[in-house]
């Protein structure tokens, strides 16, 4: 298998990238918060998972038929992994430590099998939709100084 656009992509910058899922209990709740219209302004975390999944409170029945999109998901996830070896463009890796759906070993797959020039920027304080105020300037000055390697 090749990479459908090998030729056209310069760069690679991966967020949040779940080649490891692990559901963290506290995004469980955030989900349940979510379904039940239950969201406090204070709720820091809920809101911008809220904001992120653009979703309306909806049945029971309709959150069942997401069911086949997240084995959708894990298909992609798989056909990453094998792909990843075949990165040959420089890559920016933004992963947060205490992402609610990513787990930290996907970072172990990345240093495993990616070949290529690569980055990776790791943030202490930051989740999977939200990101702390001083995080979040360090990834705009990263993409920044990544942008210029690649145009220049």
């Amino acid at each position: 298998m090749t990479l459908k656009y090998k030729n056209k992509v310069k760069a690679l910058i991966l967020m949040a990238t779940p080649l490891k899922v692990h559901i963290q209990f506290n995004m469980i709740i955030i989900g349940i918060k979510i379904a039940l219209g239950r969201i406090k302004y204070e709720d820091i975390l809920t809101r911008y998972a809220y904001n992120s999944l653009s979703v309306e409170r909806s049945s029971t029945k309709t959150y069942i038929k997401w069911i086949p999109r997240y084995n959708d998901l894990f298909i992609l996830i798989n056909k990453v992994k094998k792909q990843l070896k075949n990165i040959s463009i420089p890559t920016l890796i933004i992963h947060t430590k205490n992402d609610e759906l990513v787990s930290n070993k996907s970072l172990n797959l990345f240093y495993r099998k990616l070949k290529n020039d690569y980055k990776v920027i790791t943030l202490e304080n930051s989740g999977h939709f939200y990101y702390d105020e001083y995080e979040l300037e360090i990834v705009l000055k990263s993409f920044g100084k990544f942008l210029d390697y690649i145009v220049n």
